[in-house]
């Protein structure tokens, strides 16, 4: 076997280890055996190269990774780093999914709290079940609002479901009692402000309550009827938690985009040409001279009617005269000319 032949089978061997197209292969092949050579033996330098390149930055981001993560763990534990500051987010290692779903059930288990439910009522039927009941009613109501009348649909719209009676309410407001300040017995309830007044209650915010029924509501209703019928349990928990945060994000990105939609149009509006404001003597010579301009365009305009009405009766005049004297002429020229019978 020559040394093309034998160059031409390494090729079809090691054509994709050594990183040669098709195309490439049957150029090198149709070349002479020492140029055939010479290109065989670069592209095994570019392959081992690139095989090196590669290894060399795979262990180099290993390096920088252990490296970063071990800054962070000395950094963390002698307390030179905030928990969340920027340098503690950009080397915290990323979370497990046992991590995401254990936090997911934190937020979750935080914000039944916040609507007064413990454990068995997040994970029973009656709540879950109560809660979608409300926003599907919610749901219905602004779909009726939105089919009615013109006239109806303003009021509608400013009205409200009927109250339901799930004892939702009352969970939520032994919730919001629990939140408010509780007064020190021990030092009295006039010590608490300078004045010696008795201290104000704080004022919540929107209750949680609400907030959760308008999420839902706004949500499709096959997903509203989906999690209804799924089985009670911390899953149908969860997945209502999941669904309100989703509804959450999606309200947050609708006000960002309004936001950015008022933005642009008062950058617009800025940018706009100032046009120049006339004062109110201009403006009265303005229309002075309108109105003058007017008055003589119709005068004119009188002025060339009457013109072309003379005109058109003096032709017609003139036209009625020519035709007479033609007749006249007719008429002589016929007693003139008389048969010699007549004579």
């Amino acid at each position: 076997m020559g040394v093309s032949a034998a160059i031409d089978e390494a090729l079809d061997r090691c054509a994709a280890d050594l990183g040669v197209h098709a195309d490439k292969v049957e150029q090198l092949k149709a070349l002479a055996a020492a140029p055939k050579t010479a290109r065989l033996a670069a592209a095994i330098r570019t392959s081992q190269f690139l095989e090196r390149w590669r290894a060399d930055l795979g262990s180099r981001s290993g390096r920088l990774r252990e490296l970063g993560l071990h800054w962070h763990e000395m950094e963390m534990r002698s307390g030179g780093v905030a928990s969340g500051s920027r340098a503690a987010r950009f080397c915290r290692p990323p979370p497990t999914p046992e991590q995401r779903a254990a936090a997911t059930e934190a937020a979750a288990a935080a914000f039944f709290a916040n609507l007064g439910w413990g454990v068995e009522e997040a994970a029973g039927s009656n709540c879950v079940a109560a809660l979608l009941a409300r926003a599907t009613a919610l749901q219905e109501h602004r779909a009726r609002a939105a089919a009615a009348a013109p006239g109806a649909r303003e009021a509608l719209k400013a009205s409200a479901p009927p109250p339901a009676k799930d004892g939702l309410e009352a969970l939520q407001a032994a919730a919001l009692a629990q939140q408010q300040p509780q007064p020190n017995p021990a030092a009295g309830d006039a010590a608490a402000t300078p004045n010696g007044a008795a201290p104000s209650p704080k004022k919540p915010g929107a209750a949680p309550l609400q907030v959760a029924v308008g999420l839902l509501a706004a949500a499709r209703p096959d997903e509203l009827a989906r999690l209804a019928a799924a089985p009670a349990g911390p899953k149908q928990a969860l997945a209502l938690f999941r669904c309100l945060q989703e509804q959450r994000f999606v309200a947050f990105m609708r006000e960002a985009e309004e936001r950015r939609q008022a933005k642009l149009a008062a950058a617009l509006e800025a940018a706009a040409p100032v046009r120049r404001q006339r004062s109110r003597k201009d403006e009265d010579a303005f229309y002075a001279r309108l109105l003058d301009d007017t008055t003589r365009r119709r005068k004119n305009r009188e002025e060339l009617v009457r013109k072309a009405s003379e005109a058109e009766v003096a032709k017609q005049r003139e036209q009625q005269e020519k035709l007479q004297y033609q007749l006249g002429l007719s008429a002589r020229g016929r007693r003139s000319v008389r048969p010699a019978s007549a004579r």
